[in-house]
């Protein structure tokens, strides 16, 4: 007797496959499927659509899902194939002051360990400062873009142009999103330039979420829900920015290293 499966499975078998992770003999063995099926699947998905699946309101939601990974599969294609030229900052011979951040996410226990929470810091590479940032439940687009909205009202408020900035960050499904992408590289003007090696190609993103949590860790652990614990953050980047003092900034704050710096460009 022949099997037969479920249009629920039959559409994650195809995202599976166009998401390119696992080849097609993989899947299969996942799923418990003949290969020459899971390819015909593909196959009658991309020609015929996916009504041939289903016939209910969840064909939207599916074909949204399909063209999404088709689309992160192309734009991870672009990277692979622009290779080490995908890390932009890698390539400069210098870095001016304002040229280039970093971001990425990082974890943050809270709740005394009970739970935990996404931070996106966005780095300034030499003045040090917190541009802008994000706390939330989930590291995804949403929060990475709240990020980005903060860090450009800094910039406007010190009179500084994101657009060219290079923004160095990993190669995370949310940095290669249609949204984030749309935003930075169409709307902005900003260059993105993306670690090819994790966490080795982005160091001064890793230094900063690592010390900035050490320092912080009972405050993050102590804090009982997730409003407090970005209230706990917001009040320590702000500390950050304003107060704590850096050797390489002859011992200024950043954000008084940035005006200082500001008021002499002009001068």
């Amino acid at each position: 007797m022949t099997k037969r499966y479920s249009p629920k499975i039959k559409f994650q078998v195809v995202l599976e496959l166009l998401q390119g992770d696992k080849t097609p003999a993989q899947v299969a063995k996942a799923y418990a499927v003949h290969p020459n099926t899971v390819n015909n699947w593909k196959q009658a998905f991309l020609e015929s659509g996916s009504e041939i699946f289903a016939k209910n309101g969840a064909v939207a939601e599916y074909e949204k899902r399909i063209a999404d990974l088709e689309q992160l599969r192309q734009i991870r294609q672009v990277i692979v194939a622009a290779g080490d030229r995908a890390n932009v900052v890698a390539q400069l011979d210098q870095i001016e002051l304002f040229q280039v951040a970093y971001t990425d996410f990082t974890e943050l226990p809270y709740a005394h360990g009970h739970k935990k929470a996404y931070l996106m810091p966005i780095l300034g590479h030499h003045c040090k400062l917190v541009y802008g940032w994000a706390v939330g439940s989930q590291a995804n687009t949403e929060l990475a873009l709240q990020a980005w909205r903060r860090a450009k009202q800094t910039f406007d408020r010190l009179g500084l142009a994101y657009q060219h900035l290079i923004l160095h960050h990993d190669q995370d499904s949310v940095y290669t999103s249609h949204a984030w992408l749309d935003q930075l590289l169409v709307a902005d003007k900003v260059q993105l330039s993306y670690a090819l090696d994790g966490a080795k190609d982005n160091p001064r993103m890793e230094s900063f979420n690592s010390r900035f949590k050490a320092e912080n860790q009972s405050l993050f652990f102590e804090a009982p829900d997730l409003a407090q614990l970005q209230a706990v953050v917001a009040a320590q980047i702000r500390y950050h920015n304003t107060q704590r003092r850096h050797s390489r900034l002859d011992y200024l704050p950043p954000l008084v290293y940035v005006k200082r710096v500001l008021a002499t460009m002009t001068a």
